[in-house]
């Protein structure tokens, strides 16, 4: 269900503000894990 926001009494409204105008406003982190150990593991 669509409602509007009020975003002047909104709880995250900082967060909103902060990245509205980013060209990307999305982040992510991404890692290498090792898991050769593991695999092993389960194969077992």
């Amino acid at each position: 269900m669509k409602h509007p926001v009020d975003i002047d009494n909104w709880n995250r409204r900082e967060n909103y503000l902060f990245f509205r105008d980013f060209a990307n406003p999305y982040y992510s982190v991404t890692s290498q894990v090792d898991v050769t150990e593991e695999s092993t593991t389960v194969r077992e």
